[in-house]
């Protein structure tokens, strides 16, 4: 399943559907949208429907559109300028969950994956705002803090979440992203919330007016305190039945399996998992409640005034402004850290964990790092794990100055220098050391100041483990690093290696709605080219549609992968050129390299397209695309199957499959891809295949890799015959032959086939004609995945397959391997059908009178007739 945030952002409806009369539709089209991080919506992969009327109007409903019946959409909307003249209060990072900042004037924006606060659940490609209208309204944000969901601290001194429901502090278990208030009917009654704190993935903790914690969430390793072994997603008392009686709280710091207070007698006092010492207390053993860290020892006479957690690891900042560990790599009870080597003579200023480790700055305001060093997150030229401190190397980059402040994560660090500028280490494998690469480095680097903060002083870095933010004394946000979850804000989901804004632009309507307009079947997305030459892309009401500039160059259709993994476009301009835009890391952007591009890039024609005119371009859910070309030749780039005698190639241009061996001196009429295969119907009116072994191949092998073109058998059924046109889906191919009937073959689980049986069929078969096809000859062939339809010359529509959702039309939801007759007892009683449109799993009909009819899942409004519920006889599109 796919999801409705693109890269390129998406289409914004802005006013309520004209209902139209007597307008004929011209084109119809079910695009599909790309998975959410981790969601699943049923079975319905599509969401929204739209078509074009000869009036040049385009109108669309479905859950894509937020509309059961058809509405008019009359421009595109650029996101709200979230800044303008506001500036960023205080902000709260965390990768992949999302990220929150408060503004100026105390309303919360949000973005990235998870749960935002708007209500939809759906990831943000740029800052938007929660939504207020409930438990926040009339409330302003003092404090939020990012874990698994966000929580924050209202005005009026109480907690409010917008997470999972099993996280929120709540006792609702409607998990739609909108804010609930922390529950004040149990252990929180009669108390305000001083500060809260989270550990990433499974809690959150909240220091109360009575100077006591209290956790809720997932109860892994015992971390909650409360003495149980039980989640809650509802707060619960740390434990004050043991070394914790009659002491209060000052402070407190989270790991994913430990947890960690200062008390009011400047002591620590731990809980949650023990192994190696973790809890030190003096044994291994994991405790459901606080124990007392030992203070004696290494810590006699000391009081402790910071702490940190790494994961098995804790260290502290003691009275005499020394570091102090216990857990891996030191023992059970507090040990000095090692002062006789860099730390000579040296005292600590502040300390940060990474994943296994800490980093410190001391006195001379230089870093020092200990633990392990895997990716080089030690910073000091090795990949070597040490207890001892290692100071991090300042021949480079850092030679000279000083550091005014430290941030960690997991796998890396990064310091604001005296010079105002950020420097990082460690794992850059996402682009999150922000030099401009997207390897590691076990020295800092210097994020890259020729871009976007060129000449910004910058106060302030967020560290996460796949990606970085800085703060600019200007205010704004820049990040760099992993995007697939929108993670950097910057209405993209491309990673950057060098720093990005944050997406922050006015407010801007372009509307359409009396221009002539071309709709475009983009797949994975709704494309408009306007009359002026500009092409606008994107998919729902939820988000910026993204405009792109093609100067001089005109624009004939756009193709997005339908499961767009690789977040990659193309367009094919009237002069027969393709252009290409997004992720092309994969060579899927065919202009030589593997960079990717937010602007389109011409695809190159120095090759095998010198010279050519491409008339189509194609692809499937892979990062590889394709283009056939006016004079029969065909060729592909980025990432898949090209029949060029390669396994799984890549190429960064197009290269053409071989042309040797079965497709010597013939030439290409029409190519139908699948994820795995390609098919040829060539010159000679036959077809030819290459891909993976499987039945799908159609020449009588599943063992074989084709890797470069093989006949489709001929021999059998097909003797004789030749083809009139071909079509594929994700498991079979079919044919209409030259006796107008359909054949079929490849993968038949669920009667895809239509010959009666559920065999796979590794050559073709002829689709079954003993019944409602007796004496009809198919005139089109439709398919997406699972089931077929056909409309035979007796312009009513017959279908096979898989049957769910109630998509074959026949008034059950009972697969069928042999052709039934879609009903026309109903709405399409005496309708003559033209033309149809299939989704993952449902079908819709334009008739004659340029009618639409629709059948199969409509949970999400997806039939268009006004209700938000499936079918399995086809009902009329309401307009």
């Amino acid at each position: 399943m796919l999801t409705c945030m693109l890269t390129l952002g998406c289409i914004q409806p802005v006013t309520k559907v004209d209902i139209l009369k007597n307008v004929s539709v011209k084109n119809i089209n079910s695009p599909t949208v790309e998975q959410l991080l981790g969601l699943n919506f049923l079975s319905d992969y599509n969401y929204g429907i739209c078509v074009q009327g000869d009036d040049k109007k385009i109108k669309c409903w479905g859950k894509e559109f937020d509309s059961l019946v058809a509405r008019e959409m009359t421009a595109f909307q650029t996101s709200e300028d979230v800044l303008g003249s506001h500036t960023i209060k205080k902000i709260n990072i965390l990768s992949g969950y999302g990220s929150c900042f408060i503004r100026n004037d105390d309303k919360v924006y949000c973005w990235g994956g998870g749960y935002m606060g708007d209500g939809t659940n759906l990831p943000n490609a740029v800052p938007r705002e929660i939504n207020t209208s409930g438990v926040l309204n009339g409330k302003t944000i003092k404090e939020i803090i990012t874990g698994p969901g966000t929580c924050a601290i209202a005005n009026d001194d109480l907690a409010y979440c917008w997470t999972e429901p099993a996280l929120s502090g709540s006792s609702s278990t409607v998990a739609d992203g909108m804010p609930v208030a922390v529950d004040t009917s149990g252990v929180l009654a009669g108390k305000t919330i001083k500060k809260l704190f989270s550990n990433t993935y499974f809690n959150f903790c909240a220091l109360a007016s009575d100077d006591q914690l209290y956790c809720w969430g997932r109860n892994f390793y015992y971390v909650l305190g409360n003495g149980g072994v039980a989640n809650s997603p509802i707060p619960t008392a740390v434990s004050t039945a043991g070394v914790l009686n009659g002491k209060t709280i000052k402070t407190m710091a989270m790991s994913n399996s430990s947890a960690c207070a200062i008390a009011n007698d400047d002591l620590v006092y731990c809980w949650g998992k023990g192994a190696s010492g973790t809890l030190g207390d003096g044994n291994s053993a994991d405790s459901t409640i606080p124990v007392a860290v030992v203070a004696t020892g290494a810590l006699n006479g000391k009081t402790i005034k910071s702490i940190a957690l790494a994961v098995n690891t804790a260290c502290a900042i003691a009275s005499d402004d020394l570091a102090y560990c216990w857990g891996v790599g030191f023992n059970n009870t507090p040990q000095a850290v090692d002062t006789s080597g860099v730390l000579n003579g040296k005292t600590i200023k502040a300390i940060k964990p990474l994943l296994t480790g800490f980093c410190a700055i001391a006195s001379d305001d230089l870093v020092y790092c200990w633990g392990n060093g895997t990716n080089g997150v030690l910073g000091n030229g090795s990949d070597v794990t040490s207890y001892t401190p290692v100071a991090v190397d300042r021949s480079g980059v850092l030679s000279g100055k000083t550091i005014k402040s430290l941030h960690t994560s997991l796998y890396n660090a990064c310091v604001v220098a005296s010079d105002d500028h950020p420097y990082c280490w460690g794992k850059g494998d996402y682009g999150q050391l922000g030099n401009g690469s997207f390897v590691n480095s076990n020295v800092p680097v210097a994020v890259d100041s020729t871009g976007v903060i060129a000449g910004v002083s910058i106060k302030n870095i967020f560290v996460t483990e796949f990606n970085t933010f800085v703060l600019g004394t200007n205010n704004l946000l820049y990040g760099f690093g992993e995007n697939s979850s929108y993670s950097l804000g910057n209405n993209s989901n491309l990673r950057a290696a060098i720093p990005v804004s944050l997406y922050t632009h006015t407010p801007s309507n372009e509307v359409f709605s009396d221009i002539d307009l071309k709709y475009i079947d983009g797949n994975g997305q709704v494309c408009v080219i306007r009359s002026n030459n500009n092409l606008y892309c994107g998919k729902s009401d939820k988000d910026v549609a993204y405009k792109f500039s093609f100067g001089a160059i005109n624009v004939k259709e756009v193709t997005t992968p339908v499961q767009n993994y690789t977040k990659t476009s193309c367009a094919l301009s009237t002069d027969g050129k393709a252009y290409c835009w997004g992720d092309g890391t994969s060579g899927a952007l065919g202009n030589g390299s593997n960079v990717s591009s937010n602007t389109p890039v011409a695809v190159d024609t120095s090759g095998v397209l010198s010279g050519k005119v491409i008339k189509k371009i194609m692809t499937v859910d892979t990062s590889q695309f394709c283009a056939l070309t006016t004079d029969g030749a065909y060729a592909c780039w980025g990432t898949g199957y090209k029949g060029d005698g390669n396994f799984y190639g890549m190429s960064n241009i197009p290269v053409s499959p071989d042309m040797s061996g079965v497709l010597s001196g013939k030439t290409i009429k029409s190519v139908s891809l699948s994820s795995y295969y390609t098919f040829i119907l060539a010159s000679d009116d036959k077809v030819y295949s290459w891909g993976i072994p499987g039945a799908m191949l159609g020449n009588g092998t599943t063992l074989v890799f084709a890797t470069t073109p093989v006949g489709v058998d001929f021999a059998g059924v097909l003797n004789g015959l030749t083809a009139k046109s071909l079509s594929s889906g994700s498991n079979t191919a079919c044919i209409i032959a030259s006796n107008d009937k359909a054949y079929c073959w490849g993968v038949n689980t669920d009667g895809m086939v239509g010959n009666g049986n559920n065999i796979n069929a590794t050559i073709p078969v002829a689709v079954s004609t003993a019944g409602v096809l007796n004496n009809k000859k198919i005139l089109k062939l439709y398919t997406l995945n699972n089931h077929w339809c056909a409309i035979a010359d007796d312009n009513k529509v017959y279908c096979w397959g898989y049957n769910n959702a109630g998509q074959l039309g026949n008034g059950t939801t009972t697969s069928s391997n042999i052709p039934v007759a879609v009903s026309t007892a109903g709405v399409l009683n005496g309708k003559i059908i033209t033309s149809l449109k299939l989704a993952q799993d449902k079908t819709c009909a334009i008739d004659s009178e340029d009618k639409v009819y629709c059948w199969g899942n409509g949970i999400y409004g997806g039939l268009g007739n006004g209700a938000a519920a499936s079918s399995t006889l086809p009902v009329a599109v309401s307009f």
